[in-house]
Order: C-alpha cells, then structure tokens, then sequence
C-alpha cells in the first residue's frame, strides 16, 4: 500500500488546548489504484467543531510548462549516438572565450538531441509494441505457411531490435528508479514499476502558495504587472536571474529549493560567491538571517549592477558623483600640456563624452551635474595642464555646434541626455518588440505621440523620459519631429493627439468634442 502525497496541511489531528498535533488520519492506495488513478493526492480540509480534520482525494495532471532538459541514458545503447554527438559538437561555430564557446556548443547539443531523440530514438514503448505486433504477424503466417526467406531474416532482424529496445527499456526504468538495481531485481518486477509511478507522483508540482491562497492552477501563477495585468514570471539578463518574494523564511526555502534542483537539471553548481540577497524595507539583522539560511551575502540598496546604481535617486547630485569622478580620473596635466588642441578635442568628444553614458541612457542628470561634466570638457579643451587660468576664446554653445555650422562637434551634455532618453519613446512608438516594451506599455503608456504622465502613480523615472521629450530649444521638440502614419488607427487618439499646427483636436472645437462623448 501506498501513502499518497498529501497538500495543504501537515496534520490531521489537533488537541482541543493546541498542546498536541499529530498526523492520525491518512489514505493509503493500493498498486492497482495508481495504475488507474497515477496522480492522486489527498487534500486535507479546515477542521471545524471535530478535533480531526477531512481528507479529499483527487487525481489530476496540470501543466506547468516545459520541463527541464535531463540526459537520457538508454541513448548510449543507440548506434552511432556518440558518433553523432561528436560530429554535432566539432560543426558548431562559436565566437567569444573558452567558457562561452562551451555554454553555447551546449545550448545547440541540446537542441538537436532534442530533435534527434524525437525523431530518431523514437518512443521506446511504441517502438517496442510496434516490434511485437510485426513478430506476432510473421509468426501466425508462420503457422499457416512457410516464410519465405525474406521475411525468416526479417524475423530475426525484429528479434534483434526487440533485445536492444529491453535493453534500452531497462535503462530507462533504472535511471527513473534511482534505485538499486541487482538488489531488488530487473526492470519488469512490480518494484520498478511502482518506484517509477511513485517518484512521478512525488515529485510532481502540486501547486504554489499566491498571495496566501493555494493555488493549482499554472494560468493564475506569476507576477501581473501594469493595468493589463501582464504576466511577469522572471528577469534574466544574459547569465544573471532576477527572484522576487516577499520577506519570509518559506519563501526563502523555496529559493533555496530552486536553486537545488537547478543544479540536479542542469548539471551545473551554483557559485554561492556571486549570488546576493538583497530586501526592500528589510531589517538589517533579517536580511543577514535570510542570507545564512541561503549561505550567500547580503548587500544593501543602492547596489552597482553591470556599472550602474540602482535603487538610488537620481535627481541628488550625489548620485552622479562617481561618474563625475570617473570623468576626472580619465585625464591629467600631461595630457594637456602634450596634446594638441585637435588631440584635446578628440579626447573630448570620444573619451570623456562616452564614460557618463550609460547612466545618461536610463536616467535624467541634474542640471548642475550636466554643468559640471561640461566644466571639466571645456577646461581640457582650453586651460588643462595651464599653469594659470586661461580664456575660452569661443563660447561653449558654438564649440557644441556641428562642424557644418562653424563647431568642434563636441556634444552638449543636457541635449545628449534629452536624446538619449527621448530614444526610449522612440522605440515605444516604433514596432519593436520586446518585453520591456509590453511591462512599460502596461504600467505607463498612454498612447499617441504626447506620451503624457499616467496619473500620480507614475514613477520618476517614467516622468523625467517624458519631460525630456519636451525640453531643449522649443517646447515639444520630439512631438514635432515625429510624422505618424495612421494605418489601422488603433494607436491614433483622435481628439487627443495634435492634427492643426500644435493644438489638439478637443481644444480647437471643444463642442463637437463634448457631443462625442454622451
């Protein structure tokens, strides 16, 4: 008899004083029952006036999505199975070090075994019944007539086949088992098979705990994101995975979990020297606990994460303080007393303009910092390495000018940074796909070219991308240098969206646009 798996709570009996708890009550299943029923489960019930609680048994299959990829190790009974690993790995052609050479070597191996065991290695089940079934044809014939000698050495050619795929069957069923195998017999004995049901049963997920509702249902789970409620399982960025929970020690054996069974899928050992926890609005004292309990570090917000901060603000002038730094750790005095006026210009231009850039990209800078990068520019340009003072003898404006126009082409610090966040609106109304585009379009976008602020709930970031957008010489620089072309009209606000020179639809003939709204 069996002991099904059991979801929900971990007791089934409690004393009426709370001073005793025990799992009294249970549900056990014979051999027979699994074979027709293999995913049952017993749920056990909210104890009302009894001091037991019920149990229901139900039996379902959920999807919940791709599993991960395990070796199989029946394919080394397949011939020619190294043959074509070995050739599958000298043809690929990969850039980059040793070790990204062999994770992508890796990554396309898998995909082709994938492929290979499904169209070539075949089912072994299906492949075995089909076997059976033309062995049995041949043999009836047999016992009606003579075979011909074709079909005596076909015969024989299916026994072979047969052989190989028990062979590759026992395999299977040792390698599922995880059991051993001259100890407790050969892959047709009941013990396999229900060591093989059992470990599937087991090992099945049962559900996830969701906003302190159980939950067994895979289209409910995950983070919903904007007013769309976009679902938003996992950030990844290259090799690097993104987990957020909320601060609680089941949460963090769950991570701890993850992490294990990433490293029995995938083969690979997780470095516990390069993954951190970090916690929003979490004790210090707490987060050092989570962080043993997951034997890794703890760091604090703001952290650096590829050269940039985050978690900070900024719109504090300190927040820019190690890029203005490292804007000034990139020259010295020699360099302007050796370099030519053309040399210092390249310098500026291609050096110092680009080191700030990264963070000029995600974030809008305080006018005081932009004067301050641009300080350190025009002083290479004309004084560094003096020994004195000396005079800019062409105003900055016209050195940010491009060469067509009598500059240097030297880019203005405050409308590169306009530009550069402008970008983000750009490729918002281009069709570009991505789902960076899909959360954002679901938190803040409204629609049409204006891209005004959503409400008071908008955050920082997406306010100062917006405002960027209508700064610089005029007012609505971006707005006018966009053309739209309506197509179907789904994005287009007709009332709200500038058609006459620069005013909306509604203000021009606000009657009309009253009218249009009963």
């Amino acid at each position: 008899m069996e002991d099904l798996p059991i979801v929900g709570k971990k007791f089934t009996w409690y004393k009426a004083d709370g001073s005793a708890k025990s799992r009294l009550d249970r549900i056990l299943v014979s051999e027979e029952w699994l074979k027709v029923w293999p995913m049952s489960k017993q749920y056990v019930q909210a104890r009302e006036v009894l001091d037991h609680c019920a149990i229901v048994v139900k039996s379902w299959i959920k999807d919940w999505g791709p599993k991960p990829f395990k070796s199989i190790d029946a394919w080394l009974l397949e011939p020619g199975f190294k043959d074509l690993v070995r050739d599958k790995w000298m043809s690929y052609e990969v850039q980059g070090n040793s070790i990204t050479k062999v994770k992508d070597k890796l990554k396309r191996l898998k995909f082709d075994l994938k492929e290979w065991n499904r169209s070539v290695f075949g089912n072994l089940e299906e492949n075995k019944r089909k076997i059976m079934k033309e062995i049995d044809n041949l043999d009836v014939k047999d016992d009606l007539c003579d075979l011909m000698e074709n079909e005596k050495l076909r015969r024989m050619e299916l026994v072979s086949q047969q052989r190989l795929v028990e062979k590759k069957l026992e395999s299977l069923y040792r390698q599922n088992a995880r059991s051993n195998w001259f100890k407790y017999g050969y892959s047709n004995s009941k013990f396999y098979h229900s060591t093989t049901r059992w470990r599937r049963i087991k090992n099945e997920v049962k559900g996830v705990e969701l906003n302190g509702q159980w939950c067994e249902e895979p289209d409910t789970v995950g983070v919903r994101v904007g007013r769309v409620e976009l679902e938003c399982c996992m950030l990844q960025f290259a090799d690097d995975t993104l987990f957020m929970c909320e601060d609680s020690f089941t949460n963090i054996f769950t991570i701890k979990a993850i992490l294990k069974v990433f490293e029995l899928a995938s083969g690979i050992k997780v470095n516990i020297h390069k993954y951190k926890l970090a916690g929003v609005k979490v004790g210090r004292n707490l987060l050092e606990t989570y962080a043993k309990s997951l034997n890794c570090g703890a760091m604090q917000i703001p952290f650096k994460y590829l050269g940039l901060q985050v978690g900070g603000n900024p719109r504090r002038t300190q927040f820019w303080d190690p890029v203005v730094d490292k804007v000034k750790a990139r020259i010295s005095a020699w360099k302007g007393k050796c370099l030519s006026l053309a040399g210092r210009v390249c310098l500026v231009k291609w050096v110092l303009t680009t080191i700030p850039l990264f963070y000029l990209s995600i974030f809008k800078a305080p006018i005081s910092v932009c004067k301050k990068i641009s300080s350190i520019q025009r002083r290479l340009i004309w004084a560094w390495g003096a020994d004195h003072k000396r005079i800019s003898w062409v105003s900055w404006a016209n050195v940010c000018k491009a060469k067509e126009e009598g500059g240097l082409g030297v880019k203005d610090i405050r409308m590169f940074n306009c530009a550069l966040l402008a970008k983000w609106n750009w490729r918002m109304l281009s069709e570009e796909k991505g789902k960076w585009k899909e959360i954002l379009a679901s938190k803040y976008y409204t629609g049409g070219v204006r891209n005004e602020v959503s409400g008071n709930y908008s955050s920082w970031w997406w306010k100062d991308l917006s405002r960027a957008c209508s700064e610089g010489e005029c007012d609505g620089w971006f707005q006018k240098s966009v053309v739209w072309n309506v197509g179907a009209g789904d994005k287009v606000r007709f009332w709200e969206d500038v058609w006459v020179e620069n005013n909306k639809l509604k203000t021009l003939f606000p009657r009309l646009f009253t009218i249009s709204l009963d």
